[in-house]
């Protein structure tokens, strides 16, 4: 079994990857039994990887090519 800070660290380095390589499908199907907490001024909750592509997918911006971007 593996420990758990490893689980820990294996999940949070995924995270990063997904998100930097612009799979947003792939970071957020990470979230499909969990919810994510926003640490922003309303504190939202988004629930599943249904609640957390739509958040992510409203606020990323793409190149042309479909790419994401950091926003500007």
């Amino acid at each position: 079994m593996e420990p758990i800070y490893a689980a820990i660290a294996r999940l949070v380095f995924g995270y990063a990857d997904r998100l930097d390589a612009g799979d947003l499908p792939g970071m957020a199907a990470l979230f499909d039994r969990a919810r994510l907490r926003t640490a922003s001024g309303d504190g939202a909750t988004f629930t599943g990887a249904a609640e957390v592509m739509a958040a992510f997918d409203g606020s990323v911006q793409r190149f042309e090519d479909g790419t994401r971007r950091p926003s500007t």
